[in-house]
């Protein structure tokens, strides 16, 4: 599998074999689809920021026109399990209890599935909670 991490600034790619950063003195949307399309990259880990998805969006309309697969985005949980960290409620220790069970469970390699299923239940509960607080709370940032 190629898993890549890459940043508006700085682009970085590695395998097992090799790591590779592109470095540009913009933060130009421009960029990032462009570092995509030239890359061997299949899946894309950032964080939640729409602007990444635009440019996966873009690299891999050009890259299916060059026979080459598309890319996925994954999404990196820090800034939303900090989030919940920060709010200090116990209403909001289960998804801390959440997030250290998935943590285990992928130190232990255990199954996508059962990982998803966590994170879909966690889904869950915060939309039902969400209209609990005001949309300016930590609490709403949370969720």
């Amino acid at each position: 599998m190629r898993f890549h991490a890459i940043w508006p600034i700085v682009g970085g790619f590695s395998t097992q074999q090799s790591c590779y950063f592109e470095i540009h003195d913009t933060r130009s949307g421009s960029v990032t689809p462009e570092i995509l399309i030239r890359s061997n990259c299949e899946y894309l880990l950032t964080d939640v920021y729409s602007g990444y998805s635009e440019a996966t969006d873009e690299a891999s309309l050009k890259r299916i026109e060059r026979d080459l697969p598309s890319i996925t985005n994954y999404f990196c949980n820090a800034h939303a399990r900090r989030y919940f960290n920060e709010v200090q409620d116990s209403e909001f220790e289960c998804f801390m209890d959440k997030y250290q069970e998935i943590y285990q469970l992928n130190k232990e390699r255990e199954s996508n599935d059962h990982i998803r299923s966590i994170f879909s239940e966690m889904k869950k509960r915060a939309e039902i909670m969400l209209d609990s607080y005001s949309n300016k709370s930590a609490a709403s940032k949370a969720l």
